[in-house]
């Protein structure tokens, strides 16, 4: 697999390119290769498996965003999921390529979540 940066694409921007010689990825940044990878997931979920191996399209993609903000809300002010969760919700936002993750954690004016390294936020917060 090769992965190049190319600065004449937009900010996460991406090519991707499948042939006999294998995988390419042109992207603009970190961010368009990271949503290159998701699409290169995306292909290979659907590909047609012969024992160990996939047997990839042939194809070239070449893809920006729509949107600048695409993203989700979790809303954890009244009831906590746990960090398994939040972990998979995260690794399906890098799927769908969603780039930004709103966590809300508290309803009112007052903070109630005890973390040890911020004793007083709790306290005075609370």
């Amino acid at each position: 697999m090769i992965v190049k940066l190319d600065s004449k694409l937009q900010h996460e921007a991406y090519r991707l390119n499948i042939d006999r010689k294998g995988i390419a990825i042109y992207a603009s940044d970190r961010s368009g290769i990271v949503n290159a990878l998701a699409s290169l997931e995306q292909v290979i979920t659907g590909a047609e498996r012969k024992g160990n191996a996939f047997l990839l399209p042939v194809l070239n993609i070449e893809d920006k965003p729509q949107f600048g903000w695409r993203g989700f809300m979790l809303d954890e002010s009244r009831h906590f999921f746990g960090k398994e969760k939040v972990k998979s919700l995260l690794d399906w936002m890098a799927f769908y390529k969603l780039n930004k993750f709103h966590w809300h954690l508290t309803d009112e004016p007052a903070w109630r979540l005890s973390i040890q390294k911020y004793p007083w936020l709790a306290q005075v917060g609370g």
